[in-house]
C-alpha cells in the first residue's frame, strides 16, 4: 500500500488551501492519506470525494487530523474507533480498515502538540499516552503524523515500534521533512530535519521519502534548488511548510533464520 502523510500548516485557520495543495493530494494517488494541522476544507474533502472515504477528528484544540482510504482499496466503509484528542497531548483521529485480502488494518493519524519556549513539546509526558493505546490495538497498525520528535529520538520514546526507513535522496532535503528557522525575528534556515513519521509494529515494513516537488507551484516558497540553511523561510499559514511524507508498506513475516516480505 502507498501512504501520503503531510502537515499542511493551517494552524487554526479556517481559510481555504490552494488549489495546488489538492492537486499535490491527488496527484500521488495513495491508498492512505493522512493530513495533520489540518481544520476543515471544502476545497480538500472536494477533491477527495470521488475516490475515498475520507474522516475528519473533532476539533478540540483548533487543529484537526483528517484520514482518506482510497474506495478500491477496502471491502466496505473504514469505521471511526476514535476520534478526539488527548488532552493537553496530541491531535488524534484512528479508523479501522478491512483490505480487499479482507485483512483488518488499524490507521491512526496523529500531531503531538508544541508549546512556546525552548521545548516544543514535552516527550515525558506526551508519549506514555499514545505508547499505552497503541498497546491495546491487537490487528496490524500504521500511525502517521507530525510527531515533532527528531528521528534519532523515536527508539527512545517509541522502543516497541517501527519506524519509516527513509530512502537515501540526491539532496540533503530529499531526507528532511521540515527546515528549522533560526527564530521568528530571523527567520532564516538553520538546520534540517525529519519530525514527520510513520510508527508501525513489528509485522509492517514502510519505505519513505520526503516530497518538496510542491515548492515549484507558488512564489510564496524559494526555489526547491535554493533550500539550504541561511535561505529565508517565513512560510505563512495555510502553505505547507513540512515535506510530503510518501512511503510504500510491506508486511514481514518471520520465519527462523530468515524473514520474508511482501506487499500489502
Amino acid at each position: 500500500m502507498k501512504i501520503l502523510e503531510w502537515n499542511i500548516n493551517k494552524r487554526t485557520r479556517t481559510s481555504l488551501v490552494e488549489p495546488f495543495v489538492c492537486e499535490r493530494i491527488l496527484s500521488q494517488e495513495a491508498d492512505i492519506i493522512c493530513l495533520v494541522e489540518y481544520t476543515e476544507d471544502l476545497k480538500i474533502k472536494n477533491t477527495l470525494e470521488e475516490s475515498y472515504w475520507f474522516f475528519e477528528s473533532a476539533n478540540s484544540s483548533g487543529n484537526q487530523i483528517l484520514l482518506a482510504v482510497k474506495k478500491s482499496f477496502v471491502m466496505e466503509r473504514p469505521v471511526i474507533v476514535r476520534d478526539y484528542d488527548e488532552y493537553n497531548c496530541y491531535n488524534f483521529l484512528h479508523i479501522k480498515i478491512k483490505t480487499l485480502n479482507e485483512k483488518e488494518l488499524s490507521v491512526l493519524g496523529v500531531r503531538l502538540l508544541t508549546s512556546t519556549g525552548k521545548n516544543r513539546i514535552d516527550a515525558e509526558k506526551q508519549t506514555p499516552p499514545l505508547n499505552k493505546y497503541l498497546k491495546s490495538i491487537h490487528e496490524p497498525f500504521l500511525c502517521a503524523g507530525d510527531f515533532n520528535i527528531r528521528e534519532y529520538r523515536m527508539s527512545y520514546w517509541f522502543p516497541d515500534y517501527r519506524t519509516q526507513e527513509i530512502e537515501p535522496g540526491n539532496e540533503q532535503i530529499e531526507e528532511s521533512s521540515y527546515f528549522f528557522p533560526k527564530n521568528n525575528r530571523e527567520p532564516y534556515i538553520e538546520t534540517f530535519g525529519i519530525l514527520d513519521h510513520i510508527l508501525t509494529g513489528k509485522d509492517l515494513r514502510v519505505s519513505a521519502k520526503y516530497n518538496w516537488d510542491f515548492v515549484n507551484d507558488h512564489d510564496i516558497y524559494p526555489s526547491k534548488s535554493g533550500l539550504r540553511k541561511g535561505c529565508y523561510w517565513n512560510i505563512a499559514p495555510g502553505f505547507p511548510d513540512h515535506a510530503m511524507l510518501i512511503a510504500n508498506v510491506s508486511a514481514v513475516y518471520e520465519k527462523p533464520h530468515a524473514d520474508r516480505e511482501t506487499d500489502c
